[in-house]
């Protein structure tokens, strides 16, 4: 792993994490080529952003959750690799109060399915009726509880893979929820630049 993360290195590409003491499944070595750290998307600058609301998503007979997904890292796009201490900043606005689930997909570099991590936001950090933004840690996001089957198998922390999708989600079919903006901010960026 450290000669693959050194000629990875020396070739301007990502750099492999240091194992940890107790490391659990490791990213795969793998580099990434030409990776992003910072990434943003705004409705007003997609031209289905107008009308990109929640959708329902069937979980099981008695459950459906209502879910705005995005995609970040794609055929055309460039890979965005999440690091530590990265934030997500999400505007929106709920039509009324309730919790908010917010995740991500992530995926190994050659594209294998490595897990997705959320954090929710109580009810009562939202305004029915009215728009919404919070910056989020990614540090606080945990293992979605639908892959607890697979904890053992998935990194427990989704940093230095590549971010396939951001969602938000709703359990509830009248919160009304729309995403205005997304932005992904990597550690230490000063806006002042």
């Amino acid at each position: 792993m450290k000669i693959l993360a050194y000629v990875a290195d020396k070739e301007g590409r990502a750099e492999q994490p240091a194992p940890a003491a107790n490391p659990g499944p490791q990213p795969s070595a793998l580099p990434i080529p030409h990776p992003v750290n910072q990434w943003k998307w705004s409705a007003g600058a997609d031209a289905e952003g107008a009308t990109r609301k929640a959708i329902p998503v069937k979980i099981s007979d008695e459950r459906t959750i209502y879910v705005a997904p995005i995609t970040v890292s794609g055929d055309d796009k460039p890979p965005v690799v999440l690091l530590p201490e990265s934030r997500l900043s999400v505007s929106g606005r709920l039509a009324t109060k309730c919790p908010v689930y917010f995740g991500i997909a992530i995926n190994h570099p050659n594209g294998d399915f490595a897990g997705r991590y959320q954090t929710v936001r109580p009810a009562d950090e939202f305004r029915g009726g009215e728009d919404f933004e919070v910056t989020l840690e990614l540090q606080d996001f945990q293992l979605d509880p639908s892959l607890a089957d697979k904890k053992d198998k998935l990194p427990s922390q989704p940093f230095h893979f590549v971010v396939k999708t951001i969602w938000l989600h709703t359990l509830e079919k009248q919160a009304g929820l729309e995403v205005i903006e997304v932005e992904l901010v990597p550690p230490s960026e000063d806006k002042s630049e």
